[in-house]
């Protein structure tokens, strides 16, 4: 018998992935324009690094608060304060031009983030359905590629012309269309937890989350001192390693989430693994324009790989109740690994460089490939019983759309 395709081009799936693009636009406009501010001021490799791990550490600390809130509260509400608190944030970095002062408003940026972003991944774990989760999964982090492919041209180049206050009200105008979209968009409604106790982390999301950890201290590497290390080579137009770097997301996702889909997890994490040891290697031997792009493409394809499969493998297993407190679990892990990469690479970096400090950055791959061949290599794509059960919730969900309508 041939099962009917489920929907999953739905107005609510849609709607999730255009705030979300708007959202990853006006951070990551920031992620790399505010390394070459902060570097200005400062005359630090270290400070960068501590503005990135305090963003991070903010994050986890709102991570497992959102979590919680959005399984007992509800969705909308958790969005929307954390859209207002990055918007609001955004545009203050060029107000204050004093180191103490931009890492106190990091702080505060990154709770923002947490919040936004988790919630904005949790609403779009509800309206995917379970039978194409790998699928819907790739697609809507096509939503991030989009952004990483035009955010750090769009910020580095309205910096250099116009100055750092005119980049950072660029990406405050982006995040108020975002705020306008997430108040005007309604989504369905999920099940609130009954639970009255305060379980912000979901068991079934931990053992990806720890794999999440150590590929995450290499994310912040990379996102932290590519624009850096390419000036530092004598390499212009930086801008181009962000953009075939997202080139590659865009393309990888969506073919991974069909292979998780068909073939399961496996198969995507360990040549995942591999492209991303590939990646480093290249990129810590860069001295040349094309050469920094070829370490662009195989990080951006290793990074939409194994981050995909993680975060479907962390979140398709927990129930609809928990799945806030399962994205917050897995944000979490990929938020400590940014925060230590971000910091130990600026450490890293005054000591040895910023090429040996890349090659270094071979160890944490290799711990993330062990543990996850000991931990989460048998991980089920979809719990045995959950595939009627996702039938029957994509249904009503699409019910409450035709009745919104």
């Amino acid at each position: 018998m041939i099962r009917p395709q489920t929907p999953l081009w739905t107005k609510s799936f849609i709607g999730i992935a255009l705030i979300n693009v708007l959202l990853f636009l006006g951070w990551q406009m920031q992620l790399s324009s505010l390394p070459i501010f902060l570097r200005e001021l400062s005359g630090s490799d270290t400070i960068v690094g501590v503005s990135t791990a305090l963003s991070t550490v903010a994050a986890l600390l709102a991570r497992p608060l959102a979590g919680y809130k959005l399984d007992h509260a509800g969705r909308r509400g958790v969005l929307l304060v954390g859209i207002v608190i990055i918007s609001s944030l955004t545009a203050l970095y060029s107000y204050f031009p004093f180191v103490a002062v931009i890492l106190a408003i990091r702080f505060l940026h990154g709770f923002g983030w947490g919040t936004s972003t988790t919630s904005s991944n949790t609403i779009a774990t509800d309206v995917i359905p379970k039978r194409r989760f790998g699928e819907g999964m790739g697609y809507f982090t096509l939503s991030q590629s989009l952004s990483l492919a035009l955010s750090p041209v769009i910020g580095l180049t309205i910096m250099d012309a116009l100055g750092y206050r005119a980049m950072t009200f660029t990406a405050f105008g982006l995040l108020l269309v975002a705020l306008i979209a997430a108040i005007i968009i309604r989504f369905p409604q999920v099940e609130k937890s009954t639970s009255n106790r305060f379980a912000p982390y979901e068991r079934s999301a931990v053992r990806p989350t720890i794999v999440m950890v150590f590929v995450g201290i290499v994310i912040g590497s990379v996102f932290s001192f590519a624009a850096l290390y390419g000036r530092s080579v004598g390499i212009d137009n930086v801008a181009l390693f962000f953009t075939c770097y997202a080139i590659a997301l865009f393309v990888v996702r969506p073919l991974i989430g069909r292979i998780i889909d068909r073939l399961g997890f496996n198969a995507t994490v360990f040549p995942g693994f591999i492209l991303m040891v590939a990646s480093v290697i290249v990129l810590s031997r860069s001295t040349s324009l094309p050469v920094f792009l070829v370490a662009a493409v195989l990080q951006g394809m290793a990074y939409g790989t194994v981050q995909t499969s993680l975060q479907t493998m962390a979140v398709v297993n927990a129930p609809a109740s928990r799945r806030g407190a399962a994205n917050a679990t897995f944000f979490t892990g990929f938020d400590a690994g940014i925060g230590i990469g971000g910091l130990s690479a600026g450490i890293i970096a005054t000591w040895l460089g910023y090429s040996k400090m890349y090659f270094v950055m071979i160890t944490p791959l290799l711990f993330g490939a062990v543990i996850y061949y000991v931990l989460a290599r048998n991980i089920r794509k979809i719990p045995d019983d959950a595939e009627e059960e996702s039938v029957a919730g994509n249904a009503l969900s699409q019910a409450a759309e035709n009745k919104q309508q």
